[in-house]
């Protein structure tokens, strides 16, 4: 994944989309229409920066020194000068835990840790930190901060964690940093949590085995694994590294998203940059932004206007493509089951390793079949100025084991290569 900001990739899409639509326009007429996301006005980091900046893991009575800097409040730059007077307000809160006790933190302007620990308990700690050029001011800020820690949310029925900002006192209005609410949380690893954090960043530091839903908005998320039944990931403006999902929904929007193992994933992609390395069975939506896959067993899905390549389809492949310049299987399993693809405005790219052999259908239209006519035995052929329809097999195929290929395409080629 390339580290380069993602506004100057959004800039280069818009390029290649343009070229896109003027080869269209001598065949048809295409229209589309690209919505910009509402950026806010907000304190920057750049995103690899942000990813390294997570604490270690511990405990209550390993923590030493001050509170830590989280993630600046969005209408603010840090570029202004620190003012004098800074107020620390603490607060502690310990509630038993269960198994089936839901604990959700809702916050904003900060760092959120999360820790896992071995007592029946979950402890929050909270840092409220404020800063103005008076101690009158850094108190008012104070007082517009509140945390809400409750055993019992009404609406959950589990233990809630939440900040409420209030109106920004006038004499207080500032482009500086003036506060940051900074949690710290321990839980023990089979609690079932809900963290939602804007404008700061959530770092999971222990593997979980309870259901989770973790959500961030311009910031960064990272987490151990997620062994849980069921686990929901929401990512905005954001970037995201997760080791390891037994089972997980995704959803990632102008982010970079980096997922190193998978069991069943669901994703939803906009305009983000996605790199899995391995995963077992993968339903994927994207738009806009690269699609990085190292070897998936099953994978389902459509794409449009992105770059797109499999490393190793090792079982099955069932995808709908749109405006793909690049849609590339670097190889497969030799006795993979089946092969569909249906692209339009598309190119395809399939390899195969040595000893690989299946039925194959390919239809084109305004388009090609390349393949080298030695590996391949075309069983029959029809033809047109425009279109062609091309059935037969690839390799020594047994009738017991042989995959099936079936690829229609519009507008662009495919190619098979070994």
């Amino acid at each position: 994944m390339r580290p380069t900001s993602l506004f100057f990739r959004r800039a280069g899409r818009l390029v290649f989309l343009a070229g896109l639509l003027s080869v269209a326009g001598q065949t048809g007429h295409a229209q589309m229409a690209i919505v910009q996301p509402e950026v806010a006005t907000a304190y920057y980091r750049e995103p690899d920066a942000l990813l390294a900046q997570f604490t270690e893991q511990g405990t209550p009575d390993a923590r030493q020194g001050s509170p830590g800097q989280g993630a600046a409040q969005g209408p603010q730059e840090e570029a202004q000068p620190t003012p004098a007077v800074e107020k620390v307000r603490k607060l502690s809160r310990t509630f038993p835990a269960s198994a089936t006790k839901l604990y959700t933190l809702d916050t904003r302007y900060g760092r959120v840790q999360v820790n896992v620990w071995n007592r029946p308990e979950i402890r929050t700690d909270v840092d409220i930190i404020t800063r103005a050029e008076t101690e009158e001011k850094a108190q008012q800020l104070q007082e517009m901060i509140q945390v809400q820690l409750q055993d019992k949310d009404p609406a959950t029925g589990g233990i809630v964690a939440r900040s409420r900002f209030g109106a920004m006192p006038r004499e207080c209005w500032s482009r500086t940093k003036l506060y940051e609410v900074n949690y710290t949380v321990w839980v023990p690893k089979n609690t079932p949590l809900a963290v939602h954090n804007t404008f700061g960043e959530i770092s999971v530091t222990g593997d979980l085995t309870g259901a989770t839903e973790l959500a961030i908005e311009y910031g960064s998320l990272r987490t151990a694994r997620l062994d849980g039944p069921r686990n929901t990931v929401r990512v905005g403006n954001a970037q995201c590294a997760i080791p390891y999902a037994r089972r997980a929904t995704i959803e990632a929007s102008y982010s970079k998203l980096r997922l190193t193992e998978g069991g069943i994933v669901e994703l939803r992609n906009n305009s983000s940059d996605i790199d899995i390395s391995t995963v077992q069975d993968l339903t994927v939506h994207s738009k806009y932004g690269d699609v990085a896959l190292g070897t998936v067993r099953n994978l389902r899905g459509s794409s449009g206007y992105s770059k797109f390549s499999i490393d190793k389809i090792s079982n099955q492949l069932d995808m709908k493509l749109q405006y793909c310049p690049n849609f590339e299987v670097r190889s497969t399993g030799k006795n993979f089951r089946q092969i569909n693809v249906d692209g339009g405005y598309s190119t395809i790219l399939l390899n195969f390793p040595d000893g690989a052999a299946f039925d194959f259908d390919v239809n084109t239209d305004h388009g090609r079949l390349l393949v080298d006519k030695r590996l391949v035995k075309v069983e029959s052929e029809e033809s047109s100025a425009s279109s062609s329809d091309t059935q037969g097999s690839f390799g020594a195929v047994q009738a017991r084991n042989a995959g099936n290929v079936n690829i229609k395409v519009r507008y662009g080629n495919v190619s098979f290569n070994r």
